[in-house]
């Protein structure tokens, strides 16, 4: 079980498995007492969309990281994370929440995460100009259900066990919403940074094609997923010598690249090299950017 896997585990199944019930719960929220002190008010809530927890009597808050460091009396992530391990708590939860380009959220249910062997995913990534062998390496397919319908779309994790997700007819995410980091070695100095995995795939596809292999593997590689997500990579950059932003060609991608050149020196932005066109994806399936009126 890797970092995000452990992160993925839902707070009120680990609560329920340490012998304490819900006050309180419905499909947003769960009200615990207090699992690591004596309390007589339960003012413990879980936020079940994020998988977040918040202590209003002391204001701590956090994920099930911090909150097994609270209960088992460990200030050590990774002692903590091998318990975790050790104790058998799904990684998949019953119900979760999906959010749409649009912002608006759904629960989704019987939500099942599997190898990426779609057919008609993998003919909508062969339609974006997408190597095949790289998106069954970093992809995945998810089934989920609203209600009584069933659903599917490629899935792509990020670093809180949440997911991305993107078909021919929808595209949102699974929350909890995170950046995701793939590093190949620990001791890479440099660092490419995507909007989403659309572009990552579309940058390693081109790598592929003019075998840049063994320059691919000197590098890590961190996808945003989302710009609100700038500030979470922030810390993670620190270590790199060079950052090179391979982002959007308009303002927003620009104002991205400027937020992270104001707290790292080595910071280089390559959307340039395919000026004319919105993203890399776009550039790979030669898909200049329409000037309208013209």
């Amino acid at each position: 079980m890797d970092p995000s896997e452990v992160k993925g585990i839902d707070i009120v199944v680990f609560l329920q498995k340490l012998g304490f019930s819900p006050v309180r719960i419905n499909s947003r929220y769960a009200t615990f007492h207090v699992p690591f002190r004596n309390s007589n008010h339960p003012t413990l809530r879980v936020n079940r969309k994020d998988n977040t927890w918040i202590d209003y009597t002391t204001g701590k808050t956090g994920d099930i990281v911090e909150l097994g460091k609270l209960v088992y009396q460990i200030d050590d992530d990774a002692k903590v994370m091998s318990l975790f391990e050790s104790s058998n708590l799904p990684f998949s939860m019953s119900a979760r929440y999906l959010v749409d380009q649009d912002g608006n959220s759904t629960m989704i249910t019987k939500v099942r995460v599997q190898e990426l062997n779609n057919k008609r995913l993998l003919s909508f990534l062969d339609s974006r100009g997408i190597d095949l062998s790289l998106a069954v390496k970093y992809c995945r397919e998810i089934y989920y259900s609203v209600r009584w319908k069933k659903y599917y779309a490629l899935a792509f994790k990020n670093n809180s066990g949440g997911f991305e997700i993107i078909s021919p007819a929808l595209k949102g995410y699974v929350a909890p919403r995170d950046i995701s980091v793939i590093s190949l070695h620990h001791s890479n100095p440099y660092c490419i940074v995507f909007d989403n995995f659309m572009d990552f795939l579309s940058y390693l596809t081109i790598n592929q094609r003019i075998d840049f292999a063994i320059f691919s593997n000197t590098v890590d590689y961190l996808i945003l997923n989302s710009p609100v997500n700038v500030h979470k990579a922030m810390s993670v950059l620190k270590k790199y010598e060079l950052v090179a932003c391979c982002l959007s060609n308009d303002e927003e991608g620009e104002d991205t690249v400027n937020m992270i050149a104001s707290e790292h020196d080595g910071v280089h932005d390559l959307s340039g090299v395919y000026e004319g066109y919105h993203d890399l994806n776009d550039f790979i399936r030669d898909k200049p950017i329409v000037v309208s009126g013209l």
